[in-house]
């Protein structure tokens, strides 16, 4: 549940915003829409990698956020239900991704969303990934990925999107959990939670 302090900041910043944009058009909006918000998305991991790992390298072909309406509930990872429910807009990438564990985040880039609620965010990536390791990395096993993407795994409350407010979401692979020993390599896992969230600025609580 939000804390009255979060539900207070996200009535200023709403109230504020409104106060701009009644003074000049457009000044909180996004690509001029004076009902989006902005989202960031970031890419982090988190855990530790294998003994002699130095990163998890793989390519994020997009990503997918979900907006439902405001009181939402979460929708549970293996919800296929809503796939082409039209409430999803994605995020071209393109970009590959070198995730150590040490804390550091990529960039992925940003979207307008909707006033509404995120209730999942679902991740797509080319189908090769590997682990960089000393002395030699290896192949990873992608065959416990999905087709239509990785989402969220692990529980979070929905996040609302506010009118012209700035939102960043860092996403974070738990490196331990994803990679399963297989063989003479790993097997990868979805093991994707929000490692953290940034409305307006604020950290707000993830569960």
């Amino acid at each position: 549940m939000t804390q009255p302090n979060q539900r207070i900041v996200h009535w200023l910043v709403s109230v504020a915003c409104a106060f701009v944009l009644a003074g000049a058009a457009g000044a909180c909006s996004s690509d001029g829409d004076p009902n989006a918000s902005t989202l960031a998305l970031r890419l982090t991991g988190t855990g530790a990698l294998p003994e002699g790992g130095e990163a998890l390298a793989l390519t994020v072909q997009s990503v997918s956020v979900h907006v439902a309406a405001s009181g939402s509930e979460l929708l549970a990872a293996n919800d296929t239900s809503l796939d082409a429910d039209g409430h999803w807009h994605t995020l071209q990438v393109g970009m590959n991704a070198s995730l150590t564990g040490a804390g550091t985040a990529v960039n992925l880039g940003e979207l307008s969303l909707p006033a509404g609620a995120v209730n999942q965010i679902r991740v797509n990536l080319a189908p090769v990934a590997g682990l960089v390791a000393k002395p030699a990395g290896c192949t990873l096993d992608l065959s416990a990925y999905a087709a239509t993407g990785w989402r969220i795994t692990k529980p979070f409350k929905p996040f609302a999107t506010y009118r012209g407010v700035p939102h960043v979401a860092t996403l974070g692979l738990d490196l331990s959990a994803a990679l399963v020993p297989q063989g003479n390599c790993y097997q990868l896992q979805p093991a994707l939670g929000i490692a953290s969230w940034q409305t307006s600025g604020h950290f707000l609580a993830v569960e």
